[in-house]
């Protein structure tokens, strides 16, 4: 009886629950910047393909619990990489903060955004993280 228990409570199990979480996830998207790159990639399926190919082999050794496998990937597909002029945008309402992709800076603050310095939503609106108005030494879509 404890087995099962013990079972459907990892089956349960979301990412961050774990104390190992956050740096597995860290690690996995340095490795996924790194190996995938962002400004060269042509496609951006191809970034989020790769990015995914990078978590599962990761899952595969132990080094990323199983359910933060979505994380990593929802980083790249929220992410400008293989999307030239694209802009991540971090729009405040009364509730929250969110973070849309643009097609450019100009559609991000004609909807009262800021254009973040980040390429990937996941870090771009997140307090000291890579959020403000890119300068324009700053390429876009660079880490």
């Amino acid at each position: 009886m404890a087995f099962v228990l013990a079972t459907a409570a990892l089956g349960w199990a979301k990412c961050g629950d774990g104390p190992g979480d956050a740096a597995a996830v860290a690690a996995a998207r340095v490795q996924v910047t790194a190996n995938c790159g962002c400004t060269g990639v042509p496609k951006h399926g191809t970034y989020v393909t790769c990015a995914v190919g990078i978590a599962r082999r990761r899952v595969e050794a132990g080094t990323l619990p199983r359910q933060c496998l979505s994380v990593v990937k929802g980083c790249a597909a929220h992410s400008t990489c293989g999307r030239p002029g694209f802009v991540t945008c971090c729009i405040a309402d009364a509730n929250a903060t969110r973070c849309k992709l643009k097609r450019d800076e100009a559609r991000c603050t004609a909807k009262g955004g800021i254009p973040g310095n980040c390429p990937s939503c996941c870090d771009a609106c997140a307090p000291g993280g890579c959020s403000g108005v890119r300068t324009s030494a700053a390429t876009p879509g660079a880490p």
